[in-house]
């Protein structure tokens, strides 16, 4: 209960500052994905979904940017796992993810992203590295996007692993 508390006060603390750098034009976006789970967890999950803030702030030669991101994920679990290698209960998985973000742009509209950073684990999930991989088309001020993400959790808990499609607002 106090993860989420502490999710909801960084949320309303962000809200100006996001809205002091769209003010600037600056690469703010924020998507929104869904996903089916891959891997490990395939059988024990139904349904992933999520919502992600990424700022591009650094721009070199108008086709590499650099920025952050910041985002939630939920691993929506409908069964347990039980095996003889791996005992685990997986009820729902949620976790909050911060990190760097990297887009390569070609041609203007198609590009490639990368965010990788650290992933901290709620409702009794442990947490872990995460790396997300994004094959997108740019459309105005909208884009949208192919994703595979995962999350290398403790050896005793399965990584969570996720592809699905997802649409970004640039403002």
């Amino acid at each position: 209960m106090k993860n989420i508390q502490l999710i909801v006060l960084v949320a309303f603390l962000a809200i100006p500052i996001c809205n002091t750098l769209a003010q600037n034009n600056s690469g703010l976006e924020a998507s929104v994905h869904l996903g089916i789970p891959t891997e490990d967890i395939e059988n024990s999950v139904n349904l992933v979904y999520g919502l992600d803030f990424s700022y591009y702030f650094i721009n070199v030669a108008e086709v590499l940017d650099f920025g952050f991101t910041a985002g939630y994920i939920n691993f929506n679990g409908d069964q347990l796992i039980t095996s003889e290698s791996l005992n685990v209960a997986l009820p729902d998985a949620s976790f909050f993810r911060l990190g760097g973000s990297g887009r390569l742009s070609f041609n203007g509209s198609l590009y490639f992203s990368l965010d990788l950073g650290y992933a901290i684990g709620l409702d009794d999930v442990e947490g872990g590295v995460y790396y997300q991989p994004k094959l997108g088309f740019n459309y105005d001020l909208f884009s949208f996007f192919v994703y595979y993400q995962k999350t290398y959790n403790d050896a005793r808990f399965p990584n969570y692993s996720s592809a699905g499609l997802g649409a970004s607002y640039h403002f």
